[in-house]
């Protein structure tokens, strides 16, 4: 219930953004410190995508 409220806040507020774990230059994991949602980050081609398990395994096949 809560974190449906912050989701709701976070909606209309707008996120607060951090960085989790930066891979390179272009990529990087972030998230949201307010309703914990996290993302995958490319600069290169302008890609935010939510973070799930695949690509999860992805960023430790390319980044260990």
């Amino acid at each position: 219930m809560i974190s449906n409220i912050l989701r709701l806040v976070c909606w209309i507020a707008g996120h607060r953004y951090y960085t989790i774990k930066a891979f390179s230059l272009y990529v990087r994991k972030v998230g949201c410190s307010r309703c914990n949602a996290q993302w995958g980050m490319h600069d290169g081609v302008k890609a935010f995508v939510e973070w799930d398990l695949d690509l999860e395994r992805l960023s430790k096949e390319m980044y260990g």
